[in-house]
């Protein structure tokens, strides 16, 4: 018994230690200079790194050199055997919003170990609320509409099936 607790004890404190010590700050630059070779851009204005996280105010997302979205706040935490990408007010630029006429509230995208392959996406918005994955082994993105509000300004973008309105892609 005492050596299972020195076990837990010992993976715990490399875990914990792992955490804090994570390069968060580097990790995303590293991101930022990947995203730039694809001809996408991130500004922010203020950059936060916590405990296993890293957050980020004020984003304006550029491709190409035009200005797609802006963000309000986007927080990444990381625990090593699961991973959240939390944004908060995502709106269209002023250009693609006659287009899109959507803004996303507050989207969350998770990763856990236990699935590998699958990220679990959530959202609430202007559409309503919306709950999905992205199937990164069959390169496929489905979102099930669940509570559907002005479908019409989306409507070209969604499907309807016997459970909903759905949007779904490969990549």
């Amino acid at each position: 018994m005492q050596m299972v607790k020195k076990i837990l004890i010992i993976f715990a404190t490399l875990w914990f230690g792992l955490i804090y010590f994570l390069p968060s700050q580097q990790l995303y630059f590293a991101l930022e200079t990947l995203l730039k070779e694809k001809k996408i851009e991130i500004n922010e204005s203020q950059t936060h790194t916590h405990f296993g996280r890293i957050e980020l105010q004020n984003m304006e997302v550029f491709i190409e050199g035009v200005k797609a979205v802006s963000i309000k706040m986007s927080d990444f935490t990381s625990f090593l055997f699961y991973q959240r990408l939390h944004i908060l007010e995502l709106k269209p630029n002023e250009m693609f919003e006659n287009e899109l006429k959507i803004t996303v509230d507050e989207a969350t995208l998770s990763h856990s170990i236990f699935a590998p392959t699958t990220l679990f996406v959530n959202a609430k918005g202007s559409f309503g609320i919306a709950k999905g994955t992205i199937d990164l082994l069959k390169r496929n993105v489905r979102i099930d509409f669940v509570e559907a509000k002005a479908v019409t300004t989306i409507e070209q973008f969604v499907k309807h099936d016997e459970k909903g309105w759905y949007y779904e892609t490969n990549f």
